[in-house]
């Protein structure tokens, strides 16, 4: 059973589908399952089925260290209290993740180099062993994840961290055939059990990335921040043009 774990609709600030087009997508190369993962938003109350793909309720997190999603939720995540004093640590975010009944991940937590997340993989259930866009900026940060999973004794998580419908199933994780993919709990003993495996389809483009940072300066109706957007879009296109082979 193929589930990318890590998606992103046009609720999120840089996101550019729609939960609609997104579900057509999936159910177009085959994925069964979708984490509907917006950024401090939970966009889904509860699973829907949509074109033949469940999409699951759940949301990624922004810290004091880095991301952490949280995976097939039974409740939204209180966000205001969860950011009444600023970020929230990942300890605390894995905490709200727990009482809502969610899997806590680390996301791309080597994307950015080391911000250290030993304390917090005392607590979390998983980490991503595979991100399409983690090895944009650290070219070893998948790897060091995958190591940082195995030496903590965390589940491998595989995701896309898809902002577009191009990018959606560039990375996913197979969960076990006795999985029940309309029953929550079954999918986060699964993690919680190791009993999932990642899998790398392809990296995102940088010209992907580039699209929605603009997306979000377009968003932000600041002359400075588009003027920013486009020149980023321009660089992003230029590494990839650079990168062609």
């Amino acid at each position: 059973m193929k589930i990318d774990l890590h998606v992103h609709t046009n609720r999120s600030f840089d996101g550019r589908a729609s939960l609609e087009a997104l579900s057509a997508r999936a159910a177009l190369i085959g994925l069964e399952g979708l984490c509907i993962s917006d950024h401090n938003l939970c966009s889904l109350m509860e699973p829907l089925r949509r074109d033949g793909v469940m999409l699951y309720p759940c949301t990624e997190v922004s810290t004091t260290r880095g991301h952490i999603t949280g995976l097939f939720l039974e409740a939204p995540l209180d966000y205001p209290a969860l950011i009444a004093n600023g970020l929230p640590t990942p300890e605390d975010a894995i905490a709200e993740i727990h009482r809502c009944g969610g899997a806590a991940v680390l996301a791309h937590p080597f994307a950015s180099g080391d911000p250290g997340w030993e304390d917090a993989a005392k607590l979390a259930d998983g980490a991503e062993a595979v991100n399409a866009r983690a090895d944009m900026k650290n070219p070893s940060a998948n790897r060091q994840a995958a190591d940082f999973a195995a030496l903590h004794a965390l589940a491998a998580i595989g995701g896309s961290d898809a902002h577009s419908v191009k990018e959606l199933g560039n990375a996913y994780t197979v969960f076990p055939d006795t999985c029940q993919r309309d029953y929550m709990p079954s999918l986060r003993a699964a993690i919680k059990a190791r009993a999932v495996s990642p899998v790398s389809v392809a990296e995102t483009t940088w010209r992907s990335k580039g699209a929605s940072q603009f997306a979000a300066a377009m968003r932000s109706r600041s002359a400075k921040r588009i003027g920013k957007g486009v020149l980023y879009l321009g660089y992003c296109t230029w590494r990839d043009l650079r990168n062609y082979k």
